[in-house]
């Protein structure tokens, strides 16, 4: 049976799961607090996340049953991402996996750009955001910071496909009532992306 991957958002039945996950020592070994965290300091650090409208953390299901969580801060026109996996889940490739579909799912709800920062030698998890279009932007002696551009790309690329029904509906609604002055505007149009694709062309040499 092929098992199938679900995201949902993240409720208060997934503290501990999260803190479990937290405190594992690969975990703890690739954060930049390895420190054990308490079940106190926990429970005041996912109150946060799930009342904070800063924070949206999504959880991946296979067969119902939690196995990663991606976290996005958002501070100013970005979010900055971070992602963690069950131990048991680790080097299956369902990191990415997660990694993308959420970024995906975000993305179609916060027009921002998306950033992680990543120890340099946490050699797994770069190549987990890599797989999911995150590029290195700037490498510092011990940190990776990426960005991904795609996402947000991908989610204008929606929004402008509704909005060509949009036009388009626009379009009919004018021939049928002012047929004339449509046509005058349709040229005026015409002749405005001529003007434009002149320039792209320049941009494109």
């Amino acid at each position: 049976m092929v098992e199938k991957l679900v995201l949902r958002n993240s409720s208060k039945k997934d503290e501990k799961i999260l803190l479990d996950w937290r405190n594992n020592f690969e975990t703890r070994k690739n954060s930049f607090n390895n420190k054990i965290i308490s079940k106190s300091e926990h429970s005041k650090w996912f109150a946060n996340i799930i009342s904070n409208k800063k924070f949206k953390a999504i959880i991946g299901e296979l067969n119902k049953k939690p196995f990663g969580v991606v976290i996005f801060e958002v501070i100013s026109s970005s979010a900055f991402v971070s992602i963690n996996l069950a131990p048991e889940k680790r080097g299956l490739g369902l990191g990415s996996m997660l990694l993308n579909r959420a970024c995906l799912n975000f993305s179609e709800e916060s027009n921002v750009i998306l950033r992680a920062k990543i120890k340099k030698d946490n050699y797994k998890s770069l190549e987990c955001f890599k797989k999911a279009s995150f590029t290195p932007n700037k490498i510092t002696s011990n940190i990776v910071y990426l960005e991904n551009k795609i996402c947000l790309i991908g989610a204008i690329e929606k929004i402008r496909s509704k909005n060509n029904v949009n036009w388009m509906n626009l379009m009919r609604l004018a021939f049928s009532v002012a047929p004339n002055e449509a046509k005058k505007i349709i040229r005026k149009i015409d002749d405005d992306d001529k003007k434009i694709s002149k320039l792209l062309k320049i941009l494109g040499k």
